[in-house]
């Protein structure tokens, strides 16, 4: 069915991502119990999984619930797994809590750039996206800093090319209030592929203000794309002016 094929592709993703970390040998093992349908020796294998993980990080701050979890599964796999479609409901817990464990360990052992150029280039490449909480954490120091054109231009960029961080450097130009952003954020505006990036483009026009709403209501008059509309109706809502009030009645006259 088509659940069942949905559910065999993110145990297959989540054990291709164990597999970068964890020894070869247990997460082929894994794999192999969970096609066969060997769900005690399943549940078993991730507890020894999460065991040898936690080790891996620093001060061992970890999520307990998740370890508490994985290892109560793990004492109970043989009777789960003689319980109907218990055995196989318990593997997937126990990889879900794996799969956080294992992030918690890939954070614990990340070296970030110390400098803000350094940071930045590392947000905007792709092994960001491997990561959870420290992108993040990086955004919210840089939003801190004074930008220089060049890393607005490497925020641009990424926004242009659609990469996987374009939603950070679109919350990073909102933050900076760069106006050499304008433009391409308006651009999204109509974004009918990612509504995502329409709505960060919104937040950060709204960020950057005043400056913004020139290039907003141009567009506002001339476009003829019901979701670019709405979208600069929605920056026009969250920066009221007189003018672009009369920009509206005159569109809309």
């Amino acid at each position: 069915s088509a659940a069942a094929s949905a559910d065999a592709g993110m145990v297959e993703a989540i054990l291709d991502a164990l597999a970068e970390t964890c020894p070869l040998g247990p997460v082929g093992e894994l794999r192999g119990a969970w096609r066969r349908g060997k769900w005690a020796r399943a549940v078993e294998t991730i507890a020894s999984l999460a065991d040898a993980l936690v080790k891996r990080i620093p001060g061992g701050e970890h999520d307990g619930f998740a370890l508490s979890l994985v290892r109560t599964l793990g004492a109970r796999g043989k009777r789960l797994a003689g319980s109907g479609g218990k055995g196989q409901d318990a593997v997937g817990l126990g990889l879900l809590a794996l799969q956080n464990i294992d992030e918690t360990m890939r954070e614990a052992e990340l070296a970030l750039p110390e400098a803000p150029e350094g940071q930045l280039r590392w947000l905007l490449g792709d092994v960001a996206s491997a990561y959870r909480f420290a992108p993040l954490y990086v955004l919210g120091r840089l939003r801190k800093e004074t930008p220089t054109d060049a890393w607005v231009a490497a925020c641009l960029s990424a926004i242009e090319r659609r990469a996987p961080q374009a939603v950070l450097a679109i919350d990073l130009v909102g933050a900076w209030g760069a106006e050499a952003a304008i433009p391409p954020l308006a651009a999204i505006l109509g974004d009918q592929d990612n509504e995502g990036l329409a709505e960060s483009a919104i937040a950060a026009l709204v960020a950057i203000g005043d400056p913004a709403l020139d290039t907003v209501l141009d567009r506002l008059g001339t476009s003829e794309e019901p979701e670019l509309l709405a979208g600069c109706l929605e920056v026009c809502r969250c920066l009221p002016s007189r003018r672009a009030v009369e920009a509206i009645c005159r569109r809309f006259e």
